[in-house]
């Protein structure tokens, strides 16, 4: 939006622009550039000399079409919304004096596409000391908008001195030319809310009018609860109570929004595949998948129960994956193709959580498949963890109880540990090859706890391994890893598997075995003992470190190590 004075080679514009709020994107007087190519406005001294041509960019406007329209040495006494000028009736044309009177006034048609939200909407027009307002989504013809542009061109010579000008319809009073119009003022941002005061143990139990929170406003599509705060054992309050009862009943889902499939006896939720989740392969990340399990988890705790991490942080709770494994089973997965997540729990006993995983292509066929073994744990004082006990266990999982589906149970209360989940190949592990390299923890490999997130292992591996396509890996994380950990890594491996051990000193605290290559086969109880039993891992260790030979078993054979 512009406008030409009566010194034709000079122009003060201001140009603005909303993306949030208001921003002034540039007010300056400059001269008009002669510009070969682009959105051209034509345009002729008032003595009819040389004709120029300029381009006017409008930010965030993609495909304007600018016209000019000038009064060929006429002024106009009168001016109607909408018409051209010297078309009032009643308005006679009158020869302009001076040589210096030319005038124009550019009227931008917008294309209809462009009033989309996506748009910048253009509410404020300085021009020549005069602050207009309305010219943003509002319009809504190109008359309309010729209209305010006519108009204000003729405040602007009225201004200017040249001509008078009365117009037909109200206009705003002209600004002195010598001190323009200061845009209209932003409002200052509201002060953010004070922090409730948490109650401590001497004040808990008593309640006031003034001290009594506010219902917490719901976020993000769920319906939110105000976050307990339990000052007494870890666990949920006594009347805790779901938000949606699901199980028992059906639930619909949407993307980021879990729902409940009474077909597939399963929580479930499409997520969409983005170009940061693939890979060279033409598969989607190992990170991403389980990253995809982690957030259908979290998401229908909050869905379902109004709980978060952070909440059950407060409660002194906390969900940790120490083992699981991903496979990729499908025959690949595009960008922007849509898997469909279905997940499921079960409780053979505290403090194991485990959760079957599984992700479907758009076809209906099986993509990935995956189990996680988590457990819950009460965070202590020091900030250290330990598992639940029975009544801890059961009291947080009562509420889950039938999310469970009792056709996909891989665990019972005599059968615990991980591995026993996986058949035996009845060959063992057989290394032909060994390396070591150091990994520094990044704090993007870490989560909220400040200890290692689990999905980040199966691209950690990628760094300590000349290997580039995992198609499926477990994962043993043994103990806490922090921000700015050192580690030492040791890497036995063959032509289509290899064994991580990643060390701090004498100690193993995390552990992987991955599979590559197209024609991976699927993992098996041997490799995941390897990985998991300390009485294997603590024997492959010593053979890294100082080349202490360990005997062959059922479950590894160093023997084709030289």
């Amino acid at each position: 939006l512009m406008d030409l004075s009566k010194n034709s080679q000079m122009t003060d514009f201001r140009m603005m622009t909303q993306s949030g709020r208001h921003q002034v994107l540039e007010s300056r007087r400059t001269r008009v550039p002669t510009l070969a190519s682009g959105a051209a406005v034509p345009r002729a001294s008032s003595a009819g000399a040389i004709g120029r041509r300029s381009v006017m960019n409008i930010e965030g406007i993609s495909r304007p079409s600018i016209f000019a329209r000038r009064s060929s040495r006429t002024e106009t006494k009168a001016i109607t919304a909408g018409s051209r000028p010297g078309s009032t009736p009643g308005s006679a044309p009158q020869s302009a004096r001076g040589s210096m009177s030319a005038r124009q006034s550019l009227v931008a048609f917008v294309d209809q596409s462009q009033g989309s939200p996506r748009s910048p909407r253009l509410s404020e027009v300085n021009s020549r000391g005069s602050l207009f307002e309305g010219l943003g989504s509002s319009i809504a013809s190109p008359a309309a908008l010729g209209a305010e542009t006519t108009a204000a061109a003729g405040e602007a010579d009225a201004a200017a001195g040249e001509a008078q000008a009365s117009a037909s319809a109200p206009a705003p009073a002209p600004a002195a030319e010598s001190a323009p119009a200061a845009p209209a003022p932003v409002p200052a941002p509201a002060p953010a809310p004070a922090a409730a005061p948490v109650a401590s143990q001497e004040t808990a139990g008593k309640s006031s009018p003034s001290s009594t929170p506010a219902p917490a406003k719901p976020t993000g599509g769920y319906p939110a609860a105000t976050p307990p705060v339990s000052t007494g054992p870890a666990g949920p309050p006594a009347d805790f109570k779901p938000v949606v009862e699901v199980g028992l009943k059906g639930k619909p889902s949407a993307f980021e929004d879990p729902g409940f499939s009474m077909e597939h006896h399963a929580i479930t939720m499409p997520v969409r595949v983005h170009c940061e989740d693939t890979s060279p392969l033409g598969h989607v990340r190992l990170e991403s998948l389980v990253a995809y399990a982690e957030r259908i988890r979290s998401l229908s705790l909050k869905a379902f129960l109004g709980l978060s991490l952070d909440d059950l942080k407060k409660m002194k709770l906390a969900i940790l994956a120490n083992e699981y494994v991903v496979e990729i089973v499908g025959k690949g997965c595009g960008v922007m193709e849509t898997l469909r997540i279905d997940t499921t729990p079960e409780f053979p006993g505290a403090p194991l959580f485990p959760w079957t995983t599984e992700a479907y292509s758009e076809n209906g066929d099986l993509y990935m498949k995956g189990l996680f073994g988590l457990s819950l744990c009460s965070i202590a004082a020091d900030g250290s963890y330990r598992g639940t006990a029975k009544e801890e266990y059961e009291k947080f999982t009562h509420f889950m109880r039938h999310w469970s589906n009792p056709k996909k149970r891989a665990f019972s209360a005599t059968s615990l540990r991980f591995f026993n989940a996986y058949q035996e190949s009845g060959k063992p592990f057989k290394p032909t090859a060994r390396r070591d390299s150091k990994y520094v923890v990044r704090a993007a490999d870490c989560d909220l706890y400040s200890v290692l997130f689990q999905a980040r292992v199966t691209s950690m591996t990628e760094s300590c391994h000349d290997r580039r396509d995992a198609i499926g890996m477990y994962v043993n994380i043994m103990a806490s890893v922090r921000p700015s950990d050192e580690l030492t890594v040791y890497v036995l491996y063959n032509e289509d598997s290899a064994l991580f051990l990643f060390t701090s000193g004498t100690s193993v605290l995390v552990t992987a075995f991955g599979h590559y290559g197209t024609n991976s086969k699927p993992l098996c109880r041997e490799e995941l003992k390897c990985c998991s039993m300390p009485g294997h891992y603590q024997k492959l260790l010593k053979y890294c470190k100082n080349g202490e030979m360990a005997p062959a078993n059922k479950d590894y054979d160093l023997s084709g190590l030289s």
